[in-house]
C-alpha cells in the first residue's frame, strides 16, 4: 500500500470516529452513509459527502464546494484532512469539536463529554497530534 492510499485509510477511520460521536458529523442517517475519501484513477483524492453523496471538489480555495453539505468549521478540518493525505501534516486535535476562544464556546454543540471523548479516541490515530506528538510529515 502507498502513503497516499494509507493516509486516506488513516482519514477515513477519522471521519468514522467523528460519525460516532457526538452530533455524529459526517454521517447522514437519511441516507445511511459516512463521508469518505477515495484516489480517483487520476491520482487526485477526492472527498465525498455523507449527505448529498457527491464527489467535492476539493480543490478549490476560498470558494463553495457544490454538494459539500456542512459548514465552515468542517470545510477547514477536511482541507486539514486534505493536507494530511496530499503532505503529511498532522490535524491538531483542538480543531476536534473545537470550544473557540473560551470553554464555554462549543463550536460543535458536541457538549464536553463527547468532545472529550473524541479528543482521546482521535489522538491514537496516526493522522491527528496534540502537541505531545510532532506534527511531523510521515
Amino acid at each position: 500500500m502507498n502513503k497516499k492510499q494509507k493516509r486516506v485509510d488513516e482519514i477515513n477511520e477519522l471521519i468514522k470516529l467523528i460519525s460516532d460521536i457526538g452530533r455524529r458529523f459526517f454521517y447522514s442517517e437519511k441516507h445511511d452513509r459516512i463521508a469518505r475519501f477515495e484516489i480517483q484513477k487520476s491520482g487526485r483524492i477526492a472527498f465525498y459527502d455523507d449527505y448529498s453523496g457527491k464527489k467535492v471538489n476539493i480543490y478549490l480555495k476560498h470558494r463553495e464546494w457544490p454538494g459539500f453539505t456542512h459548514g465552515g468549521t468542517l470545510k477547514n478540518l477536511v482541507g486539514n484532512m486534505s493536507e494530511y493525505i496530499r503532505f503529511g501534516h498532522k490535524i491538531d486535535v483542538r480543531f476536534l469539536a473545537p470550544f473557540g476562544w473560551s470553554s464555554e464556546r462549543d463550536i460543535w454543540g458536541y457538549g464536553k463529554d463527547a468532545s472529550d471523548q473524541l479528543k482521546r479516541k482521535a489522538v491514537n490515530l496516526n493522522c491527528v497530534y496534540d502537541g505531545r506528538n510532532k506534527n511531523e510529515p510521515d
